[in-house]
């Protein structure tokens, strides 16, 4: 791939692209699809998917401090970081929320969906300023539009605090940060017996400490990384294995076990291996260039076609797992066109258009 330089040793390549990276986050994508397919894809389950989250926040915490520390150490702005960060997120969000407020406002207008008329303007207005909804008296999730959105907005969030703390973020500090979040993420699980808490109003604090704790380890492993890789045939297994942690981790120990050793031990052995030159990069660079917008468009989408079965009176378990593949696929070409076609022209312009 062109402009992609291999190194095996000496520092990190600021121009580096984590290839690998990108492929295990394509695969957690489509992992958290299969977790909100549910009866259209079975019998495959993924019942730990919802753990992906913590990956991704894992390998945001990594990719940025890559991406940002040395430009934000030379001078780079709070203004142009955090102008950036909404212009790399915020158009596949907008279709995400524009997907899932048109099935909204068809539920609306048949009277069957759970929000008013003045509901549904407080979430499209949150929405649209990537905020909570204040709807939780009407629908409990802080995206009503689009439940993988809160992920979005604590990212947002912790991206911004990064920025602002950014000068007083050594390793001790980014150590005592996620040894601090890591505590309180086991008091929860000791408590409410799951870490599965951030996307409703139920303990949403609760996502503070899932984004702070695996972004900051994913800080911390940038810092320590020394930039040393190389390129090998076997690497294809690191995305395959990606599988196996979201297969059911066997209660709050294996939640816990997965977000704060195997997710660390396994990026940090992905971030030592890429893939040769070829086709194998080729499809690493499909994979990472599908989960973005294949994480924020699957649900509103699926959530519609299900809402179509129903007014046809269709079982969706008979038409298991064969529909549900088929809308996977027509996903994963709908998510590759849009980073294609949408995203990075709308991208481009608007980086163009804001001067950053």
């Amino acid at each position: 791939m062109a402009g992609l330089r291999r190194r095996t040793s000496g520092a990190i390549v600021i121009g580096r692209r984590f290839l690998t990276l990108d492929a295990v986050r394509g695969v957690a994508a489509l992992a958290v699809f299969c977790l909100h397919a549910g009866p259209l894809i079975a019998p495959v389950r993924l019942p730990s998917a919802f753990l992906a989250v913590d990956l991704f926040f894992l390998l945001s915490g990594f990719v940025i401090d890559h991406a940002y520390a040395g430009k934000l150490a030379g001078g780079l702005s709070v203004r142009k970081f955090v102008l950036v960060r909404y212009i790399r997120l915020y158009p596949l969000y907008l279709a995400g929320l524009i997907i899932g407020g048109t099935s909204a406002a068809i539920s609306l207008a048949s009277g069957q969906g759970v929000l008013d008329s003045m509901g549904f303007v407080a979430v499209l207005g949150a929405g649209l300023m990537m905020l909570p909804s204040p709807t939780a008296d009407q629908d409990t999730m802080l995206a009503p539009f689009n439940y993988p959105a809160w992920s979005l907005m604590f990212e947002m969030a912790i991206n911004i605090a990064f920025v602002l703390t950014f000068r007083w973020l050594t390793l001790p500090v980014l150590l005592a940060v996620a040894a601090a979040a890591a505590a309180g993420l086991c008091w929860v699980g000791h408590t409410q017996g799951s870490i599965d808490f951030g996307a409703n109003w139920g303990l949403p604090w609760v996502g503070f400490l899932r984004v702070t704790c695996s972004f900051a380890i994913g800080v911390t492993m940038h810092r320590l990384n020394r930039g040393q890789y190389r390129c090998t045939p076997l690497v294809w297994l690191l995305p395959l294995l990606a599988i196996l942690p979201f297969m059911g981790v066997g209660g709050v120990g294996g939640e816990l076990l997965i977000v704060l050793v195997v997710f660390p031990a396994f990026v940090w052995l992905a971030v030592q291996l890429e893939p040769p030159a070829g086709r194998s990069e080729r499809m690493f660079v499909l994979l990472g260039n599908l989960s973005y917008p294949l994480y924020v468009v699957h649900l509103p989408t699926v959530q519609v076609i299900e809402r179509a079965l129903t007014v046809l009176h269709i079982d969706r378990v008979t038409l298991a797992p064969w529909a549900g593949l088929a809308i996977g696929l027509m996903l994963t070409m709908a998510a590759l066109g849009l980073d294609r076609w949408y995203d990075r022209p709308v991208r481009r312009w608007l980086t163009q258009r804001l001067g950053v």
